[in-house]
């Protein structure tokens, strides 16, 4: 295939794949946990390589989605298992277009069925977020991770490269993790459930490759200790000899939920997904059972501790009440307003993705044993979505030519990375592949 072609293909699962995951984003999974989004990207991208007609490719997303898999965390969250999360069902959705090629047939309705994919994954199934297809367009809120690991430990380890920064500039030294005395990293809820989660099973321990992706006290140790954090550093002999140094300054790290911050990420993200006319159109009972079905799976009340919600009243009470009456009168108004039995649809084609968001923010603070500190906030992660375009662009090649340096030579890393930057010019993809493996 051209390159257009694949492009088009890898578009295309984006579009599905992502709306897939927001329509049950109130449910038992999120982020990574949705394996099963790659099974039906997987049949729709290779549907389209292969030629399919819409029929058929219809029928290769429903063979692919008869058998959704279902992430269980302890075996996310540390062991080698966790490579399986989107390789097995990209595999999975391959078969299933070919099968569909030779007349294979599925369940047209296996999302929508009573006994289907959303009542079985979902709380509250949000089915019209698998709406606005070629108006809206979910590729434009990507994030880049340009360290290895879970997106929700990038705006910490920015942060900690500031911190870095800034304490060798002033003081002309680098920062000594000897000479610190705590490490308090405040965050949104999005985090700070990554970094609790990261912990449900045997297998966590934050020397080990996979638990140290979702762990902020060693990723913070990381960054202090090399003063970068790439897939080097998280190599088994790496994180082996530093061993008693990550664990003494994990230690030293604290990290609390602001729940300020979370209220902040949900109103920036607000403008450009139309939040407030999505939950216009969302059932209140709905949404408070799935709530305590969440809180049930996990154990805890997810990100609202009667004590950060304390915390939270004692400094911004004063302007909770004019936000939440805008809240019941807009309610009250549609109420008034519907005709019986009229519902408020809302759709993803109203949204605004090209102006998309994502500030899951972090705070962090680093004390020194001096009485001196240093912080930093970071609102958008680097790479991410609503940071600049080229710098965006700019960090991924970089990363690709770091990260494949080691496998091809930096030369040829050089190189491919600039065909891959004008991608969409290569007339055959199979031969690309073959330089890189030749390389």
């Amino acid at each position: 295939a051209d390159a257009k072609s694949v492009l088009l293909s890898q578009v295309g699962a984006n579009e599905i794949e992502g709306r897939l995951g927001a329509s049950v984003l109130l449910g038992p999974h999120n982020g990574q946990g949705w394996s099963f989004i790659h099974l039906i990207g997987s049949a729709a991208a290779t549907a389209r390589l292969l030629g399919l007609d819409a029929e058929k490719t219809a029928h290769a997303m429903a063979v692919s989605f008869y058998q959704p898999t279902y992430v269980l965390y302890p075996g996310f969250m540390g062991p080698d298992s966790k490579l399986l999360t989107s390789a097995t069902p990209t595999m999975t959705g391959m078969q299933a277009a070919l099968l569909a090629q030779k007349g294979f047939t599925g369940a047209l309705d296996i999302l929508e069925n009573h006994q289907g994919f959303f009542n079985h994954f979902a709380y509250y199934p949000l089915p019209m977020m698998v709406s606005g297809l070629g108006k809206a367009w979910v590729t434009d809120t990507l994030a880049y991770k340009i360290y290895p690991g879970c997106a929700y430990i990038d705006t910490t380890v920015d942060a900690m490269f500031e911190i870095m920064a800034g304490h060798e500039k002033q003081t002309g030294e680098k920062l000594d993790g000897e000479k610190i005395s705590e490490i308090v990293v405040e965050a949104t809820a999005l985090t700070v459930e990554m970094d609790r989660l990261s912990k449900v099973g045997i297998s966590f321990d934050p020397l080990n490759p996979v638990s140290v992706n979702f762990s902020i006290p060693g990723n913070v140790a990381l960054a202090l200790i090399h003063g970068r954090l790439t897939g080097a550093e998280l190599t088994d002999e790496n994180l082996a000899a530093r061993a008693d140094q990550v664990r003494k300054l994990s230690a030293k790290v604290r990290l609390e939920h602001n729940l300020k911050m979370t209220i902040e990420m949900l109103e920036k993200m607000s403008p450009a997904l139309k939040l407030p006319e999505l939950f216009r159109s969302l059932s209140i009972p709905r949404l408070v059972s799935a709530r305590r079905r969440l809180n049930k799976q996990y154990g805890r009340r997810m990100g609202l501790e009667w004590k950060e919600l304390k915390k939270y009243w004692q400094s911004e009470g004063r302007n909770f009440y004019p936000r939440a009456s805008r809240v019941v009168r807009l309610r009250l108004s549609d109420w008034l307003k519907a005709e019986p039995g009229a519902r408020r649809e809302w759709s993803l084609a109203d949204a605004d993705l090209e102006n998309f968001t994502m500030p899951f923010s972090a705070r962090v603070s680093v004390m020194l044993k001096n009485g001196k500190s240093f912080e930093h906030r970071q609102d958008i992660p680097l790479a991410g979505p609503g940071r600049p375009w080229e710098e965006r662009k700019s960090l991924v090649m970089a990363k690709f030519r770091r990260e494949a340096g080691p496998t091809l030579g930096e030369k040829n890393a050089a190189k491919a990375a600039e065909k891959i930057a004008g991608f969409e010019k290569i007339r055959s993809v199979k031969n690309f592949m073959e330089e890189l493996c030749e390389a």
